[in-house]
């Protein structure tokens, strides 16, 4: 039940943008803060979220029913 909540909460493009979006600012203020304080441990971290959230937006969002149509 919570599972097929969650997935139908994370499978809306707004909310992976949202989420997506908050990842990256988070990471660039990680990496920002980081290069002041010299903490290159930070900066790594940073690197990561940064593209935990480029990976979460919505166009890695593929459709339920098989695989896309083909452009045209």
């Amino acid at each position: 039940m919570i599972r097929n909540l969650v997935g139908r909460w994370w499978s809306s493009p707004r909310t992976r943008l949202r989420i997506a979006r908050v990842l990256v600012v988070a990471g660039i203020v990680l990496v920002l803060v980081a290069f002041a304080t010299t903490r290159w441990g930070f900066v790594f971290a940073g690197i990561l979220l940064i593209g935990f959230g480029a990976a979460a937006g919505p166009a890695r969002i593929r459709p339920r029913g098989g695989p896309a149509e083909p452009p045209r």
